[in-house]
């Protein structure tokens, strides 16, 4: 339920609404402080709007869903989310290579992504017979123009500020 007087968008890149259940960036409106209103804030989420409507009877819908955040989806080479829950499945459940200790996915530019694995010493090394099915699931989500690179790392690092980053997009936006 969406508080009254403040309305939730769902948009694209270039600001255009969403259609109902189509995963966006998350838009705020707040019209509370009289002195200072809240214009169409970027909060950094992603998520859906429903086709229902508020029971209470005002005219704006429901959120269907909250992904997560922005800085935490990859695009694809088509300019669609990919949720970090998707690699996380694909990586950790359906192909996980042995001795995984962790991985990090980064996306550098709109069509070039970097999976680095982590792995236990002495885990066999990895072969591109065996991270053929990864490479060609995850492609099917990145798309067929995409560059996937694959990095076997010794370690890992955190962010600076402490913080491991299963997924890193430094795509420019736009």
């Amino acid at each position: 339920h969406i508080l009254p007087g403040v309305v939730v968008e769902a948009v694209d890149d270039a600001g255009t609404a969403c259609a109902p259940g189509v995963s966006g960036r998350l838009l705020i409106t707040s019209l509370h402080n009289r002195d200072f209103p809240i214009i169409r804030y970027e909060i950094g989420d992603v998520g859906a709007l429903s086709e229902r409507r508020c029971p209470c009877g005002l005219p704006f819908p429901l959120l269907e869903r909250l992904e997560g955040r922005a800085v935490e989806f990859l695009r694809s080479a088509t300019g669609g989310y990919i949720s970090p829950v998707y690699v996380r499945h694909l990586i950790g459940v359906v192909h996980p290579p042995p001795g995984l200790i962790r991985y990090q996915m980064e996306q550098v530019d709109a069509r070039r992504f970097i999976l680095r694995f982590e792995r236990e010493a002495g885990a066999p090394a990895l072969s591109e017979a065996s991270l053929a099915p990864l490479r060609r699931d995850l492609l099917a989500v990145l798309g067929a123009e995409a560059g996937l690179s694959i990095e076997d790392v010794p370690r890992i690092a955190e962010s600076a500020s402490g913080k491991f980053l299963y997924i890193l997009n430094r795509a420019p936006r736009g």
